[in-house]
């Protein structure tokens, strides 16, 4: 509830137009069921950006062709079977679960300790890609992103060469084209914030900022150390 406080305080303060995005779902189970927040503070963005609720509380969703719905509607159905077979119904109920999203879905093949077998855990990702390959068999479709404990099945864009996955970079331009970001307004550089901090650290992915966190510690005095891992390196 304290850090509801702090981050609506802040957003009210000194943002415009304060987003939250994210992979998981907006709703029935997403974002917006957990969150605590005001209404009407934040822009919560679920699905990577392709369906948010505003300021206003209106809701948006990126089209997604008909054709390719539908093939993700079949997905979605086939993989929800997985749960009545005894060799894959534990996927279900690890990590991240299923999780149907907006052009999008995600089914856990392995958890933070590592507690799958690798051979259930790839035997899962290879009916998966089976699935995928009878429902997509040209794949200009769907697209598979395997993290090493989520699958994530995504919905493509573009056509011909450039068919690629919907990433939240596309979910933010999104966002803005339905007015609510300005982003026209710029430029958003990173020399202006190291003008301001100094000592900000800028990373391509979420995943280096996590392993820096992993692998670091910090003092109460503000000094740094090294922290030993608790998972042994692969």
């Amino acid at each position: 509830m304290y850090n509801a406080v702090l981050l609506s305080r802040f957003a009210l303060q000194c943002t415009q137009n304060p987003v939250f995005i994210t992979s998981a779902p907006l709703r029935d189970f997403g974002i917006i069921d957990v969150s605590v927040n005001p209404d009407n503070v934040f822009i919560y963005a679920g699905s990577k950006g392709r369906e948010f609720i505003d300021l206003d509380g209106n809701d948006h969703r990126a089209p997604v062709e008909a054709a390719k719905e539908e093939v993700l509607e079949e997905l979605f159905r086939k993989v929800a079977e997985l749960e009545a077979v005894p060799d894959f119904e534990k996927f279900f109920y690890i990590g991240s679960g299923m999780q149907r999203k907006f052009g999008q879905l995600t089914l856990a093949r392995q958890d933070v300790m590592n507690s799958i077998p690798e051979e259930e855990s790839l035997k899962l990702l290879g009916v998966i890609e089976q699935l995928v390959r009878e429902l997509d068999p040209e794949g200009d479709v769907l697209r598979i992103h395997d993290t090493g404990r989520d699958i994530e099945v995504i919905a493509t864009i573009g056509s011909g060469t450039t068919i690629r996955d919907f990433d939240k970079g596309d979910g933010l331009k999104y966002i803005d084209s339905c007015g609510q970001l300005d982003l026209r307004q710029g430029p958003h550089l990173m020399q202006r914030v190291r003008a301001i901090c100094p000592d900000s650290l800028f990373v391509p992915s979420p995943d280096i900022l996590l392993t820096i966190l992993g692998l670091t510690a910090i003092y109460p005095d503000g000094r740094r150390k090294k922290r030993v891992p608790l998972l042994p390196a692969s």
